[in-house]
């Protein structure tokens, strides 16, 4: 009958190799843990900043206090030419404040390194108006303006809130709108997470 040689070994020796093992797993276990968990918590910034940007609809940049004094001038022509005395001149004065911004709905943004995003920034429009006070017209004339029709005031309003007056303001106002913009949407992400660098890119 074979004998079996037996060798008695110290139980600390045995309670070390236990816990070895134990901390080898345990170990294992919390590394893929935790790269699973930053994985996770860089996806959830990201939808994060794409969400915040994404939700903004129609946004005001820019605030104008305008005043003016709105004129037309008309006068009865003979083959082109202008009748002496049958001038009309009409005043307005006025005074409205303009909203100049952007639609956020297409505003794009695109990340372009682990800590970098580009932020295409879209046409700046003329979101609308507000506070419009007319006073009351002056007019004035020649001896023979009374040959002349009365000058539309509705059409001297009109013009002063047409597609031609509001690109007009669009493009005098064009540098302080890109640094509005530039700084509204780098407030957003930054309060999510201020080592990230942004770019801005302007589609015409």
């Amino acid at each position: 009958m074979a004998k079996f040689l037996q060798v008695r070994v110290p139980l600390w020796i045995v309670l070390l190799i236990i816990f070895a093992i134990a901390t080898v797993r345990i170990f294992s276990h919390a590394k893929g843990f935790s790269s699973s968990f930053l994985g996770a918590n860089r996806t959830t910034q990201n939808n994060h900043i794409i969400e915040s940007i994404s939700k903004e609809e129609q946004v005001v940049l820019l605030g104008l206090a305008i005043q003016g004094l709105a004129t037309e001038a008309d006068a009865r022509t003979v083959l082109g030419v202008d009748l002496p005395g049958t001038s009309r001149d009409q005043y307005i004065p006025y005074e409205f404040t303009a909203k100049l911004g952007l639609d956020g709905k297409d505003v794009k943004i695109e990340r372009t390194d682990a800590n970098e995003y580009t932020i295409s920034i879209p046409k700046f429009i003329f979101i609308g108006h507000s506070n419009l006070d007319f006073k009351t017209p002056v007019e004035s004339g020649g001896l023979l303006s009374w040959l002349t029709p009365r000058i539309d005031t509705t059409r001297t309003i009109s013009n002063l809130l047409s597609d031609e007056a509001q690109e007009v303001y669009l493009e005098k106002y064009n540098d302080i709108l890109k640094a509005q913009a530039e700084f509204f949407y780098t407030r957003i992400i930054n309060g999510i997470d201020t080592n990230i660098t942004l770019k801005f890119t302007y589609i015409n």
